[in-house]
């Protein structure tokens, strides 16, 4: 069976709505990382995807998070191999960094549902493309990328985040926002970490509140998109 790789930073922070569309397409989901006791691999022979999710640890917090010094060689190694690679939120910093970009903590943390745009560089991606001009997305982050990698473009900005969306080399994929996230989720995050709240100054009910009011846009928007990335990775499986 095709395995696709998920690299965990949070063990509440999972696949969300991304889970069943993997599994629906037939291939065997391995998590590493945090709260999993498989250990990481040392490299990705026999692996055909590599997916890195979201977290609170920053992309060289090594002593909080001891796993994520192999979680970058893995995300170079996928970028190097062109092994379809897709980072949401510390995932996307992840590729930022190791492709010689830079993140930092966000000047305006952004919490909740936002409103993205989609730049003109995403018109022929073959996955933001399926953005619209315009769309809402979940966001949970307090750091960003304040540098891209060399010839890396955004294909999605906010008003307080300019590198929302991104693409390293042919098979790489970064979002600072959370299309696997629904109300649900968020709604689980937000009793976990009452915490980041108060940073933002909001209320946790009130944008749980229009998270769910949007839920029909985020299935959409983050379905079609993932939906993508999954046939790219057969495409890639595919002898030419």
């Amino acid at each position: 069976m095709n395995c696709v790789l998920v690299i965990q930073n949070e063990a509440d922070a999972g696949l969300g709505q991304f889970c069943g569309r993997l599994e629906a397409a037939g291939f065997e989901v391995r998590l590493v990382g945090a709260g999993v006791a498989d250990a990481m691999p040392a490299g990705l022979n026999g692996v055909c995807g590599l997916i890195m999710l979201g977290g609170s640890p920053a992309p060289d917090d090594d002593a909080r998070a001891p796993w994520l010094p192999q979680a970058r060689r893995l995300v170079a190694e996928s970028v190097e191999r062109r092994i379809p690679y897709f980072g949401v939120c510390l995932g996307a910093q992840v590729l930022a960094v190791v492709a010689g970009g830079r993140v930092a903590p966000a000047d305006t943390p952004e919490l909740g549902l936002v409103t993205l745009s989609r730049t003109d560089a995403a018109l022929n991606d073959p996955l933001f493309s399926a953005l619209p001009l315009s769309f809402s997305a979940v966001e949970w982050h307090f750091d960003e990328i304040t540098r891209l990698p060399p010839n890396a473009q955004s294909a999605a900005t906010s008003p307080a985040c300019s590198n929302q969306a991104f693409r390293v080399g042919e098979y790489a994929w970064g979002v600072q926002f959370h299309p696997e996230l629904l109300a649900n989720g968020f709604a689980a995050w937000a009793d976990a970490a009452p915490h980041a709240f108060a940073r933002t100054r909001s209320e946790p009910i009130v944008l749980g509140r229009h998270i769910s009011d949007a839920e029909a846009e985020l299935q959409r928007t983050g379905g079609s998109l993932f939906d993508r990335w999954i046939a790219i990775v057969k495409q890639q499986l595919t002898p030419a």
